[in-house]
């Protein structure tokens, strides 16, 4: 038997839509090659796709995670976080009392400082645990606008010390800006590729040549989903339109994910229509072996996500084309230009608008063999550090203190007295909060 069972929390995963699934699935896959027994806590709507002989999970959450996104807790979304909690706590007791290992670790990847509130009440209680946090949805929307770092200072403060407990910056940017604001030093863990295991990548390596294949059509991918913050905008028919009148020959294909057949936004519908005029429209949900051969097919991928929502945020997508050796077109001052100018894989675009994405991709396909290149090499560079195995031995020696869980421990109640004041502040420290409970 493991002497050490990772617990991951994970709220968003219930289908194949989304990276959230994958992700469970490949840390499922890393800790059992290194003999660490794994429970994924998912959505109680989680199905089918989840049914696999060698994969436990447990439905446990009633709602995802993406309403941590904002900077602070209302009412709506202090009642929503103690439910979090409740069940939570709950589902961790079931799987404690199931599988009595020595070592313990529960992580969340797509935490916020919101959830951390509510596992920081948790760890206090439960000493045996041991919890991760990855500020995921710390880092979307405007981050250095809303005051959000300053609201969690005291917080980010308290949270350091308690031994069994520790919170990730989802990037090096975000570790800066937190420390700065704060004081507190986090760290960053490893972000490998979904799409990816660490044995993949290394078949990968083998298939994988450096020259185009001699007459194969000009494919220009635009692979995002359907949101202003990735630049799904009535800019996008515009740039399909110079594109089309650049390269009458090439295939331009567009990603926009449509759920059950319907398309809410009369926005996006217009968007849609206007791009079908140029483009081919990718509207299915892939699976994770269709997805990589749609985004091997390209040469060039345009990813024109905005400045403001991606400053501090990672891009698995990005990762995933440069393993796969397609240069990228991006803005600057992201996450995603920080990588591109690191290594040369890719174009990042100053001002933004259509015409300027377009030129940046005719650079590219002007120099195609030099940029793809320039892809591989960075992947390489880029895996050996942020390959799976890297993320499992970071999270387990973060907090790991080796505590016995036996049943004196399992019955100590350590009251949450600092995130308790905390919580206490909250729920009552804005007349909004009060007023609307009224």
């Amino acid at each position: 038997m493991s002497s050490i069972q990772l617990i991951s929390i994970n709220p968003d995963s219930k289908d194949l839509y989304g990276h959230w699934m994958s992700y469970d699935w490949c840390l499922h896959e890393q800790a059992r090659k290194m003999g660490v027994d794994f429970v994924s806590l998912v959505n109680k709507c989680a199905g089918a796709n989840f049914e696999h002989a060698d994969y436990k999970w447990r439905p446990t959450f009633t709602h995802n995670t993406w309403w941590t996104i904002g900077d602070h807790l209302d009412a709506d979304s202090a009642h929503r976080l103690r439910q979090f909690e409740r069940e939570c706590e709950d589902a961790l007791m079931a799987v404690c009392n199931s599988n009595p290992v020595v070592s313990k670790v529960a992580f969340f990847y797509t935490g916020s400082l919101v959830h951390a509130l509510a596992l920081h009440e948790l760890a206090c209680r439960y000493p045996y645990i041991n919890f991760c946090v990855n500020a995921f949805w710390t880092s979307v929307g405007d981050v250095d606008g809303s005051g959000r770092i300053e609201y969690w200072k005291d917080f980010l403060d308290w949270s350091v010390n308690t031994k069994n407990f520790a919170i990730f910056a989802i990037s090096h940017k975000l570790k800066g800006l937190i420390r700065q604001v704060s004081g507190v030093d986090l760290l960053v863990l490893p972000h490998p590729s979904i799409s990816f295991n660490d044995a993949e990548f290394s078949e990968l390596r083998l298939e994988r040549g450096i020259s185009r294949k001699v007459g194969k059509r000009t494919t220009i991918a635009i692979p995002i989903g359907m949101t202003d913050e990735k630049g799904f905008t009535r800019e996008l028919p515009k740039l399909a339109c110079i594109l089309r009148a650049q390269h009458p020959d090439a295939d331009i294909v567009i990603r926009a994910t449509v759920t059950d057949g319907i398309v809410e936004s009369a926005e996006k519908r217009w968007i849609i229509e206007r791009l079908r005029q140029w483009a081919r429209i990718e509207d299915g949900v892939f699976t994770r072996k269709n997805f990589v051969d749609f985004l091997g097919q390209a040469d060039v991928a345009i990813l024109p996500y905005r400045r403001q929502s991606w400053r501090y945020r990672t891009s698995g997508l990005a990762v995933d084309l440069m393993y796969l050796g397609v240069p990228l077109v991006c803005y600057s001052g992201t996450w995603i230009s920080d990588l591109v100018g690191q290594c040369g894989s890719g174009v990042s675009v100053r001002k933004e608008g259509a015409k300027h994405l377009a030129s940046a991709t005719n650079e590219i396909l002007l120099n195609l063999d030099q940029y793809r290149a320039a892809s591989h090499a960075a992947g390489e560079r880029y895996f050996s550090t942020n390959n799976w195995n890297a993320l499992v031995e970071s999270i387990i020696g973060s907090t790991l203190v080796n505590r016995s869980a036996d049943e004196s421990q399992r019955s100590a109640m350590v009251p949450g007295i600092v995130t308790g004041g905390f919580w206490d502040r909250l729920y009552n420290g804005s007349a909004g909060v009060q007023d609307s409970e009224k």
